[in-house]
Formats: structure tokens, sequence, C-alpha cells
């Protein structure tokens, strides 16, 4: 059974690490360049 490219590019983004923290990282990646947009020193 082939894997989705999707899914092999989540599998290998970190290797083993835990799911919510993959989650977290690409969330905050995501996030900062609204938030340094709205308030520079925030971010």
């Amino acid at each position: 059974m082939e894997i989705s490219w999707g899914r092999a590019m989540w599998r290998n983004f970190l290797g083993q690490s835990p799911d919510w923290y993959k989650l977290a990282l690409l969330v905050f990646l995501i996030v900062n360049p609204f938030i340094f947009l709205a308030n520079p020193f925030i971010a």
C-alpha cells in the first residue's frame, strides 16, 4: 500500500517527535508572522 504525499511529509517532519509537538510547531510558525505584523515587539 502506498502512502500519500501529505502523510509521508507528516511522518518525516521532525522524525519520531510526537504529533502534538509537530502540530504545535507548525501552528507557531504559521501564526508568528501575523503577530509580527500586528506588533513586532511581541513576536
